[in-house]
């Protein structure tokens, strides 16, 4: 077998044994012994092919990313009502972890317990997912008529303040000990309603 590809072969061994741990636990939590173990390697040959456990962890990361945006790209919906085009997109989203469950935990760790001397850098990661959000916030909003003082980039704006505000709700959470599974369940259940409370109101008309 050619270097080059005994090459390729344990990197993508030791991120599958890296992803299943980051997966299964946060930044802080994750043991670089653990990945050892699962994947029946040597701290020796992960320092060879990743600086560290942060160059490791942000691969990890990447690749979850990545998969997830490929996973959004080969999507196509079309809905005419905007609370179904919300609850669909996030079905999307949904699906992808039913199919993808090595990326969940760490899905969820990256965005509600990002490691702070990381945070520059997962946000850089997460750059283009974050695009691919406000793209079909935007697409959505153009097709429906809004009030006369605003806009639809003014209304994405507002949006992506909000949704960031939501986030960090629950990485207080996080900070406070929660149950980590539960306040995914949490996150994934009010999300929605939480769009439709802030896209329609509170106050039923009259």
């Amino acid at each position: 077998m050619k270097r080059e590809k005994q090459n390729e072969l344990m990197i993508q061994k030791i991120l599958n044994s890296a992803i299943e741990e980051f997966n299964s636990y946060d930044y802080e939590s994750a043991s670089l012994n653990r990945i050892c173990k699962k994947g029946q390697i040597s701290k020796g040959i992960i320092y060879h092919y990743f600086k560290d456990k942060d160059d490791l962890y942000l691969k990890c990361v990447q690749i979850c990313f990545e998969t997830l945006i490929e996973y959004y790209n080969q999507k196509n919906f079309n809905c005419l009502d905007l609370s179904e085009a919300v609850i669909g997109y996030m079905q999307i989203r949904a699906q992808f972890f039913e199919e993808h469950t090595e990326f969940r935990g760490l899905f969820f760790n990256a965005l509600l317990r990002t490691p702070s001397h990381l945070q520059h850098e997962v946000n850089n990661l997460k750059k283009e997912l974050d695009m691919i959000n406000l793209s079909f916030l935007k697409n959505q909003l153009s097709k429906i008529p809004l009030k006369d003082s605003i806009s639809v980039d003014g209304a994405v704006k507002f949006l992506d303040i909000q949704i960031n505000a939501f986030n960090e709700y629950f990485r207080k959470s996080a900070e406070e000990n929660e149950n980590f599974h539960s306040i995914i369940e949490k996150h994934e259940d009010m999300i929605v309603e939480w769009l439709n409370i802030i896209l329609y109101g509170i106050v039923k008309e009259a």
